[in-house]
């Protein structure tokens, strides 16, 4: 069922749904409307194309790289057709190495040599032609003396004079001539890229129950809140709570040939899936991860997806959950076995561990996420998709015994009303809790872009305040969660689900999080009508005269980091050192003032907004 197919049957069901209430009556409703579309049809058949990878196509995808580079244009864009290429060539063939040598020419003249080298021996190790050598390791000295990597210059300089031997007699004077030169020319200063995993925190690790979480933190629950975070001890501004690896990452289409589809690296040096050409990796090493995590049994079906114009982003988060899963227990038999398992468990919280304990690795921490209250227009969409998938997922792979393409097969199978009700759940599970991965806007910088989404189950159990004390620090698939003010032991730790108090009116937030979340927000700065022109009281007259002292000195400290100027001018260094003195300052009087004054809040807000500046820049 293509998209078209998809809508059509969707604009017909909608009295269908009318009695549906259980994800089962939606889910074999959904099933039996598209039975009977398909039987009616006659369009049985799904057409799915599984060799997606073209040398012809890489070849027109470097010839437009080319012309895009020889103009001058976007850096970014020209990168993206040579992913592209690459991506579509054929293992081992000449033009996946071709792809590999001129993107090492276009990032070598944007002074990214680091990124040029790996290009350069991924063009050698792809069984590149004779003629393409003298070249590529003529471009390696090149880089490699832009690096002042002067070592291994001269061997490479001498591979490069070996494989001269190759080139007709017109070019390889020219050629010898100009590589005698390399060693006095003067290169442009290398370009690095901004890294954001410095920012990442020492991961902690000493609560016996929470895997890779502090020992601060304990899940509970109550009737108001659900499952939610509290502090079993007082926890210090700066101090980091969770640091892990996110459950799943999944990107937006535009930018499967831009980012890493193992980690969301952005991708300038790139190798391609093997298999497909539907994405791309930072390196082999994300490639092996994703080939052994998902991507073995999802490759084939992004094939039928994108082919039939099906590539859908909350679809592929869906699918990937379900991929997981399937990993995880090796059958659908054993998947059923552990859903019944937890089904039978009462206690909320124990419902969601594994082994008595929280792993969020495993798949009992997501099958066990809330769900909010969805409109019937929602829970329509999802079914017919979660069909969709099932019809894609049958079609290319043997999860349920053997490949089928038609739906009266599919309606006989005991196993795909179980699967069909899972990925009706994840769709749900996903809206709830998936955090977008945003970033600036290359043209506008006031705009945000979504480039993919992850899931992180821990921190998808955190309350919501407009007034949060905690804030999330990612870099690629890596989150954490860091305290930005004082917390006292039993207290609950908050993440943001929307704006800040000081960024918006408190009707308008509550609207937006009832719209978007489906609650209605009784946080202290929703409760007291706080706004962006809330007035906190000062600290001062409350404090004896020599601490008064000292905290207007050390304020005086804080006020100079206002004339820091831009973040952008300053390094990785600078930055971590003003996170630290204003994470000190935080906690230097929290036994003498209390947080809700204008003197700590001062500090709170350049806090997020450098923590913010942080997480826009992700690479």
């Amino acid at each position: 069922m293509d998209m078209e197919s998809f809508y059509v049957v969707k604009s017909l069901a909608s009295n269908d749904f009318q009695h549906a209430k259980s994800d089962e009556d939606f889910v074999t409703t959904a099933m039996a409307l598209c039975h009977s579309y398909y039987n009616k049809n006659k369009c049985q058949v799904l057409t799915i194309n599984h060799e997606s990878k073209s040398d012809n196509l890489a070849k027109d995808m470097i010839n437009a790289g080319n012309k895009m580079a020889n103009s001058n244009r976007s850096l970014e864009k020209s990168i993206e057709i040579y992913n592209e290429a690459m991506a579509h060539a054929l293992p081992g063939s000449e033009f996946l190495a071709h792809a590999f040598a001129n993107r090492s020419i276009v990032l070598t003249k944007a002074g990214m040599y680091e990124e040029s080298l790996k290009d350069i021996q991924h063009a050698l190790d792809a069984n590149c032609s004779d003629n393409l050598k003298a070249g590529l390791y003529a471009r390696k000295a090149k880089n490699l003396l832009a690096l002042n990597m002067t070592a291994n210059v001269e061997e490479t300089l001498a591979e490069a004079r070996s494989w001269a031997s190759k080139l007709g007699d017109d070019k390889r004077d020219e050629f010898l001539s100009n590589l005698d030169k390399l060693k006095n020319k003067k290169y442009k200063k290398p370009v690095t890229q901004r890294d954001n995993c410095i920012y990442i925190p020492t991961a902690p690790d000493d609560n016996p129950k929470l895997m890779r979480t502090s020992g601060a933190v304990s899940i509970n629950y109550s009737d108001k809140f659900g499952r939610h975070l509290i502090a079993t001890r007082d926890i210090k501004a700066g101090e980091a709570l969770i640091v892990k690896k996110v459950y799943s990452l999944v990107l937006v289409s535009e930018f499967r040939f831009k980012r890493c589809w193992n980690c969301s690296k952005h991708c300038w040096s790139s190798v391609p899936c093997n298999e497909c050409a539907n994405v791309i990796y930072c390196s082999e090493g994300c490639r092996n991860i994703a080939w052994n995590e998902h991507h073995s049994l999802e490759c084939p079906l992004i094939t039928a997806l994108l082919a039939n114009k099906s590539y859908n982003y909350s679809l592929i988060m869906s699918l990937r959950l379900l991929v997981k899963a399937l990993k995880e227990f090796k059958t659908v038999e054993a998947l059923h076995k552990k859903i019944q398992d937890i089904d039978s468990v009462e206690d909320p919280v124990i419902k969601c561990f594994n082994d008595d304990v929280y792993d969020d690795t495993k798949y009992a921490s997501v099958y066990s996420l809330f769900r909010k209250s969805f409109s019937a227009e929602f829970k329509v969409d999802s079914a017919m998709k979660s069909v969709l998938t099932i019809r894609y997922l049958s079609a290319t792979t043997d999860v349920f015994g053997k490949k089928t393409n038609s739906f009266k097969e599919l309606m006989k199978n005991n196993w795909i009303l179980f699967i069909s009700k899972l990925l009706f759940r994840h769709y749900e599970i996903n809206a709830t809790n998936t955090i977008a991965i945003e970033l600036n806007d290359k043209k506008d910088k006031n705009k945000i872009v979504i480039c993919g989404g992850i899931l992180v189950p821990l921190v998808d159990l955190c309350s919501h305040s407009c007034d949060r004390n905690t804030y999330a620090i990612s870099s690629r698939d890596i989150f954490s969660l860091v305290c930005v003010q004082p917390i006292k032991k039993g207290e609950q730790i908050y993440v943001s689900y929307g704006e800040d108090y000081r960024d918006l009116e408190t009707s308008e937030r509550r609207k937006r999080l009832k719209e978007n979340h489906g609650f209605w927000c009784e946080c202290y700065p929703c409760v007291n009508d706080w706004g962006p022109d809330q007035n906190l009281p000062s600290c001062l007259d409350s404090l004896s005269n020599k601490k008064r002292i000292e905290l207007l000195k050390v304020m005086t400290k804080f006020a100079s980091y206002h004339s820091i100027g831009s973040l952008n001018d300053c390094t990785p260094d600078q930055i971590l050192k003003i996170l630290s003195d204003l994470f000190v300052l935080m906690n230097s009087f929290e036994d003498v003032i209390y947080y809700l004054c204008e003197e700590m809040d001062d500090i709170k807000v350049l806090l997020l907004c450098i923590l913010k500046w942080i997480n826009s820049c992700q690479t």
